[in-house]
């Protein structure tokens, strides 16, 4: 069941910081580029706020050396917050940029 919590509060995330983007423009229209390049780490910090949001509790006979779910909660912090974003923002940015440069040279005659 968290699960699904997770994948609502993530898209509910990626939606509103997406509409905020949006009124924030002078056109009221998201950039061509949002969805390729924004939508992924929105989705991401959405997990990783889900996770802040919601800890996922220690259970019931747990003893020492068993599997840590507070650690693991760390590592979906930093995995979902950090190291997901940075990684698809470092190859989704130049990737962009090239098609955007190449589009643009092939439009000029």
């Amino acid at each position: 069941m968290s699960e699904v919590i997770d994948i609502m509060i993530a898209s509910s995330f990626a939606t509103f910081v997406s509409l905020l983007a949006g009124t924030l423009t002078a056109s009221r229209k998201l950039p061509n580029w949002w969805w390729g390049v924004a939508i992924v780490p929105l989705l991401s910090l959405g997990i990783a706020l889900s996770v802040l949001l919601l800890p996922r509790p220690i259970p019931d006979g747990w003893q020492e050396g068993d599997f840590d779910a507070g650690r693991a909660d760390f590592i979906a912090l930093v995995f979902f917050g950090a190291i997901v974003p940075i990684a698809y923002l470092a190859v989704a940015l130049p990737v962009a940029f090239v098609v955007r440069l190449w589009k643009a040279r092939r439009a000029k005659p």
